[in-house]
């Protein structure tokens, strides 16, 4: 009676024989799969920065005027904390209203605070947070942004919290447990105020 039972092949014979290399080859191969799958994914979901900024724009008001870069290279306005800048100006025209929106870029307990600070007919409508490192979530909290709202940002100095060392602005209270934080975020809105005052009024430093 015949013998019908297959021989290993030769690749799985030196597979058993070589162990250690067997173990390579196949985490090789896995990892090459992994590279290639997650390569697949990023080049799905990629967004280029033009698409980002879009979509945070969108996101920080929502309107069907198109959003124009303001020219903010002229302008020279002094931060209460010099870890922020103002980094680009958009405007829009919604109706009867002018819209601007103003990012920024800041320190708080880590680096890498961004906001977007929008201004509607010369009021803080909206504060939204694009970018972040700090772990108490000041900037994203209700109550705390809402003190920065409906006011009329061209008749204030600016703002303050009860935490800086500042003389001028209108004082906002500082989230417990998180000084650093509302601070950085209070300095940014303070200086997109600034900004927004000579985009609008003209005129020297503020």
């Amino acid at each position: 009676m015949a013998n019908n039972e297959k021989k290993p092949s030769r690749v799985v014979l030196w597979l058993k024989a070589h162990p250690m290399s067997a173990c390579v080859i196949v985490l090789s191969f896995i990892a090459v799969v992994a590279g290639v799958l997650l390569g697949g994914v990023n080049e799905l979901t990629y967004q280029s920065d033009e698409e980002k900024l879009a979509k945070n724009l969108s996101k920080a008001y929502e309107t069907e005027g198109e959003w124009t870069a303001v020219d903010i290279s002229g302008i020279s306005a002094t931060p209460t904390d010099t870890s922020v800048t103002v980094t680009a100006a958009y405007t829009t025209v919604d109706g009867d209203s002018d819209v601007y929106i103003y990012t920024t870029d800041a320190k708080g307990y880590k680096s890498g605070l961004q906001l977007m600070v929008v201004i509607k007919d010369n009021v803080i409508v909206n504060i939204l947070k694009t970018s972040t490192s700090e772990t108490m979530g000041v900037e994203t909290k209700a109550e705390f942004l809402s003190q920065f709202y409906n006011i009329d940002v061209l008749t204030i100095e600016g703002f303050k919290t009860n935490k800086q060392k500042v003389t001028e602005g209108n004082e906002v209270s500082a989230v417990a447990s998180a000084t650093k934080t509302s601070n950085a975020v209070c300095a940014s809105i303070d200086l997109a105020v600034k900004y927004h005052k000579q985009v609008v009024l003209g005129g020297g430093e503020q």
